[in-house]
């Protein structure tokens, strides 16, 4: 690898990420992947974008997906995020049954028990640098609003710590600071 690109991965894991799963597909053919690199796009419509890697199996299989879920894990779902990112981990609607999914109405289940989830439809595809975006429309959502997402840095899992100040530019509920500011 050249070394712009070895130091630019390394200047990316600085990046803190949520980590989620994405699910499309069904029956044997339904797989799940671990992702990394999600994030809203637009509230009106409410869009969403997931890159991935354009080498990965999951990348080919949304390409044809019509509906697809995005599942936000929550820290106690890190064993989850590491079994999804394994290359050789099994596919099909059995495995992910066996680990507990929730039924989302139209298209592919969502992971139970995670911090929120979303059930997307195909909108669009970008193809940007080595890896594809690809943007879904959320058809439906869900959330558990005392759930504490899972973090992504530096290759390493991590949960949220303490508030460090309340931002200024969105509104939020006293009750949702852990400090008295």
């Amino acid at each position: 690898m050249p070394d712009t690109v070895v130091t630019f991965r390394a200047w990316a894991a600085q990046w803190a990420s949520s980590v989620a799963v994405v699910i499309a597909g069904e029956g044997v053919e339904l797989r799940a992947a671990t992702i990394t690199a999600f994030v809203p796009i637009s509230f009106e419509p409410p869009l969403i974008a997931i890159f991935l890697n354009r080498s990965s199996r999951m990348n080919d299989l949304l390409r044809c997906a019509e509906r697809w879920t995005v599942s936000l894990l929550e820290t106690e779902q890190y064993r989850q995020a590491r079994h999804f990112a394994h290359p050789a981990r099994l596919m099909g609607s059995a495995e992910l049954e066996r680990i507990g999914v929730i039924d989302v109405g139209e298209g592919p289940p969502a992971l139970a028990n995670a911090a929120a989830w979303l059930s997307c439809a195909h909108e669009n595809i970008l193809e940007i640098g080595d890896h594809s975006m690809f943007v879904g429309r959320v058809m439906q959502h869900d959330r558990q609003p005392e759930a504490r997402p899972l973090l992504a840095w530096r290759g390493i899992l991590h949960h949220l710590g303490e508030v460090a100040a309340p931002s200024t530019w969105t509104t939020f509920a006293t009750g949702d600071l852990s400090a008295d500011w």
